[in-house]
């Protein structure tokens, strides 16, 4: 049976988009606060999203969990600190920006544009590898091969030099109260430290893209991934306005930090899924193996395969696709519902990847070797991202949920537990639309089952 789907004709009604739009925005808010919840990093906000895009896109060629793993592996890699750069943010003609260290004990006031431009900055910084996949790659129809992984590579850091030197001349011009009046000043290295280096990181990706929109002459391929790169600064710039509003009205009790973190995910999930569908049908490039339901193979790896590309499947596709983040939720839901209950665990990643890497290498062995799962392995790359993101998603929700289920505050109206309202309310909206997804992949799988005059469809 072929998947004549819409989706993958290219031709997606309106409802359908708006849909998207809508349960993008939910599933990219409640991953972002929840990465910045304690219970998570950002492996689990790009995997979310990753599985989505691939359950509403594929079967694709570059759509592989090598692909998907390394996009997730870049995303949490390459992340640099964003050192008090939110409270930077105010409103014009009401409130000033703040430069607010508690710890180091000062608060200094700063133009109010101050913290939207460092927050674009580190959108630019956190985004660039992972966009040039997430966008330029997906999108184009030129083929890269490890040269051009290796040369793109080369120049990034190369970039990132020159970044660090122009953040050097530039950074004292852009912010000079953070930097004479909190650097020089021996307040704190903190603020011009992440400065420095998001600067860095976001310049880093201008040769690569002069590369391959001069070098590979692939005007698709940088477009896009200045594209998304811009989303992602907007997201995190735009939301810093619940930090201004928050930290200028403490009457409020408003949980400014954690509202930022929701709706920096809310608006890059919404965009994300806009810029997708305002691409035209063409530049989604369909897959060779053509549009089969059940027997889509997206396996990278085979058995006779080098032994590299057995460690590039597992490494990149398996433990950057799941393990990383799913151990640092169990480590973050452990230790949130041990401080919840007035306990220590003080549990760390490392302890959570050895003890997850002695039960999880034996079982995807197992599993490769088709001792088990062999159902889930017959699925198409399409109903693994809809599966998979049907388990991952409330084992999320209750890493974060825990603390306030076992101390009663889950369902607790109070101002302070806004944020927890969102991520709950996320979860039931995106989860309701997997739940009917999953029943329509059952009824047409039972359907393609019934027989037919000339047997089986």
């Amino acid at each position: 049976m072929n998947d004549t789907s819409l989706v993958n004709r290219g031709d997606i009604p309106i409802p359908t988009r708006i849909l998207d739009v809508i349960i993008v925005a939910f599933l990219f808010g409640f991953g972002w606060h929840v990465r910045g919840s304690g219970t998570s990093d950002p492996t689990v906000v790009m995997l979310l999203f990753l599985l989505y895009v691939g359950y509403r896109y594929a079967p694709r060629d570059k759509f592989n969990v090598v692909t998907f793993g390394l996009a997730i592996v870049l995303f949490r890699a390459l992340r640099r600190g964003w050192g008090t750069f939110v409270g930077q943010g105010g409103i014009p003609g009401l409130w000033d920006g703040h430069l607010i260290s508690y710890s180091e004990g000062f608060d200094i006031p700063v133009a109010w544009w101050q913290g939207y431009f460092w927050l674009f900055i580190v959108g630019l910084a956190w985004a660039g590898p992972a966009a040039s996949i997430i966008g330029g790659y997906f999108l184009t129809s030129k083929k890269y091969n490890g040269k051009d992984f290796g040369i793109c590579t080369l120049l990034y850091f190369g970039g990132m030099a020159l970044g660090y030197l122009l953040a050097y001349l530039l950074v004292p011009v852009i912010s000079p109260v953070a930097y004479y009046d909190v650097y020089l000043a021996g307040l704190s290295t903190r603020n011009y430290k992440s400065m420095m280096d998001n600067f860095a990181y976001a310049f880093a990706m201008v040769p690569v893209l002069l590369y391959i929109r001069f070098i590979r002459k692939d005007k698709i391929f940088t477009r896009a991934t200045i594209t998304i790169m811009l989303i992602f600064g907007v997201g995190l710039s735009v939301a810093d306005i619940w930090q201004a509003i928050g930290r200028n009205n403490p009457s409020l009790g408003l949980p400014f930090w954690s509202l930022w973190e929701y709706f920096s995910g809310f608006i890059i999930g919404a965009l994300l899924m806009v810029f997708y569908h305002t691409r035209s049908p063409e530049r989604w490039q369909v897959s060779s193996q053509g549009l089969h339901l059940f027997h889509e193979d997206a396996t990278v790896s085979r058995p006779g395969d080098p032994p590299w590309r057995h460690l590039a499947y597992f490494w990149l596709g398996h433990a950057g696709l799941i393990l990383y983040g799913l151990q640092e939720s169990l480590i973050g839901m452990a230790n949130q519902a041990a401080n919840a209950m007035g306990e220590s665990l003080g549990l760390v990643t490392e302890i959570g990847v050895i003890l997850i890497l002695i039960v999880d290498i034996p079982l995807y062995l197992l599993y490769r070797h088709g001792y088990f799962g062999n159902r889930f392995e017959s699925r198409s790359f399409k109903q693994k991202c809809l599966l998979l993101l049907a388990i991952l998603l409330p084992v999320y929700w209750l890493c974060y949920s825990l603390q306030f289920i076992l101390t009663g505050r889950l369902f607790t109206w109070e101002v302070g537990y806004t944020v927890t309202w969102l991520d709950t309310i996320s979860f039931c909206v995106v989860g309701a639309f997997l739940v009917h997804e999953l029943c329509r992949m059952y009824w047409r799988w039972r359907d393609s089952m019934k027989p037919s005059r000339n047997g089986f469809k």
